[in-house]
């Protein structure tokens, strides 16, 4: 490796440190960023930076699981869609949380509801929809009783063209992180034959895509879709780390892309460009010898050196507006609250006993 190959990897570093920056700067300070796919996607980050005792992981992993609709037909998922249910599991699948707990149980029964209501085998005809509900699925290694895992994947391979591409090249990346995931349940051995050569084949067309871009572009001119489908690349451990050129033209892209204050366009763009980002450089590293582990722990120590976490808010402040009421609330901790209650009853004893003395000494008066 070059010299000035090794300075531009180095040099990555700093680009994504500059996005994860962007990122807390954008959080609100109780930790979450506004809406559940956008938390979800910013979570996913945050876990390759912050160990598992991070305040900022904890507050994420609250709100996303307070934003879980609880109640009507829409019970177990967020915003009574797929994909922001599919990422939302996912996401807390990576903050550490069981596949039995019970916000996962109930997401993945309502994803299971949807499942072939037209009869074909998959999500509403529909490839986002089906994609991202086959990702949580197979991300919790548990498949609903009401899903034929099976069926949707063929679906999705039904559609692969005889180039490798799956109808668009970021539902091509969603296929490779469909077959990584796909390790985590059973399948009839033909099947994993089947999967495993429409994998290959769209890690070929992925790779010549990059290899035959123009200017400007990698896969798309898109941040999210560039990210997401290099980090499904990297997870699938189908990007050669040799290939100096080829790991270039994504540096690049992603160096140029970026805007002055560390992000790509808004949040979702630039959690979904440090989704790739971190896992380029933590397949760099491995590709230098060193175990998965080892690298996730080297890149999170780099990261981290390099950027300042900011201190959440966790208490609530004294007056709180309802956006949707309108009303105003005052937030009182429970030890001070004690403390009032009981300054308000002395007084409140202190007023009795005086009207009582008042009372007696005008009665007084009355019969003198």
């Amino acid at each position: 490796m070059s010299q000035d190959y090794n300075a531009e990897i180095e040099q990555l570093y700093e680009t994504i440190a500059s996005g994860f920056t962007f990122l807390f700067t954008n959080a609100a300070k109780t930790g979450h960023w506004s809406e559940p796919r956008s938390t979800a996607l910013a979570a996913i980050c945050l876990t390759m930076l912050e160990d598992a005792s991070s305040v900022w992981l904890r507050a994420v992993r609250d709100w996303i699981e307070a934003q879980q609709i609880r109640s009507g037909h829409a019970q177990g998922s967020w915003c009574e869609e797929i994909w922001d249910t599919g990422m939302c599991v996912y996401a807390l699948k990576e903050l550490g949380v069981n596949s039995r707990h019970p916000t996962v149980e109930s997401a993945l029964d309502w994803i299971g509801s949807l499942y072939s209501l037209n009869g074909r085998g998959n999500w509403h005809d529909e490839l986002w929809e089906t994609c991202w509900a086959l990702i949580a699925i197979l991300r919790c290694g548990r498949t609903p009783p009401s899903v034929d895992i099976v069926q949707p994947i063929r679906w999705l391979i039904s559609l692969q063209q005889p180039d490798g591409n799956v109808v668009a090249p970021h539902y091509t990346g969603y296929f490779l992180l469909i077959h990584t995931l796909s390790r985590n349940v059973m399948l009839e051995r033909e099947f994993r034959n089947t999967l495993d050569a429409a994998k290959d084949k769209c890690t070929e067309y992925l790779l010549k895509m990059l290899k035959d871009c123009e200017q400007g572009r990698l896969w798309t001119g898109e941040p999210w879709s560039n990210g997401q489908i290099l980090w499904a690349l990297c997870v699938a451990d189908s990007l050669p780390t040799d290939n100096e050129v080829l790991i270039r033209k994504i540096v690049s892209w992603f160096r140029d892309a970026q805007g002055p204050q560390g992000n790509w366009l808004d949040v979702e763009d630039t959690a979904s460009a440090i989704l790739g980002l971190v896992s380029l450089v933590r397949l760099l590293a491995t590709s230098g010898g060193l175990t998965k582990e080892g690298a996730e722990s080297l890149v999170e120590r780099r990261l981290r050196r390099m950027i300042s976490v900011p201190a959440l808010k966790t208490r609530k402040p004294f007056l709180e507006r309802d956006t949707e009421t309108g009303y105003v609330c005052i937030n009182v901790p429970v030890g001070a609250m004690n403390l009032v209650v009981g300054v308000l009853g002395f007084i409140l004893v202190a007023l009795v006993a005086w009207v009582a003395n008042v009372v007696q000494i005008l009665e007084w008066l009355k019969h003198r």
